[in-house]
Order: structure tokens, then sequence, then C-alpha cells
């Protein structure tokens, strides 16, 4: 038995973008908060994720996902090579299979 199956949860680092119709991409991170052990402070650890989706995953991140909302993402992992002039890369990207809103980005109203 197989699986290739990853679940985050975490804020979104910038508006996604579409490319190409019905496929979006865009970041996500997710921080796993600091600890003290020992005497010795442990701090915040941030990871950011590439994220990519098609098709009415793709249309629900266009129409209400924006750059601060905490979203829930499960979908799979995948690799792409990219030649660089540095040579090749590998990138690590998560296609999501789900996108679910959490919270909003919290506005700040500056009227008076």
């Amino acid at each position: 038995m197989n699986l290739n199956k990853i679940l985050l949860i975490g804020h979104v680092g910038r508006d996604p973008e579409t490319i190409a119709g019905d496929f979006v991409k865009f970041s996500l991170a997710t921080t796993e908060r600091g600890y003290e052990k020992d005497g010795v402070q442990i701090p915040d650890r941030t990871t950011w994720h590439d994220i990519e989706a098609r098709g009415q995953q793709a249309r629900f991140a266009q129409n209400y996902i924006k750059q601060g909302d905490m979203v829930f993402v499960e979908g799979k992992l995948y690799k792409q090579d990219v030649m660089t002039s540095g040579g090749q890369r590998t990138y690590t990207k998560v296609y999501a299979y789900t996108i679910e809103l959490i919270k909003k980005k919290e506005s700040t109203n500056l009227t008076t």
C-alpha cells in the first residue's frame, strides 16, 4: 500500500496567482511554535509551501482566498525539476485536492 497525502493549516503568503485559466498557485506558511528546553530558547520555525490547484479548488482560491487568510489544504506532494543557470534544481510542491477557508485576515478599519 502506498500513500502520498499532506494536510496543512497555515497563512496564505500572497494572493493566489492565476496561471492559464483554472490553475492557481500561492504560498502557505506553517509555523512550529518555539519553546524552551534545558534553559535554551528554541525560536519559532516557519516553513513555506508552494501550493498549486486546478478546477473547482482553483476557482475557490481565486474568488475567496487572499494574503493573510488562514486555510486548510489537503493534497499530495510532488517534485518538479527546473533547469537554472546554476544547474538543475528540484522543488517540492503541494497539489491541493481540498482548500478550505478557516479565517479571513483581520481587516483594519481606519475610519473615525
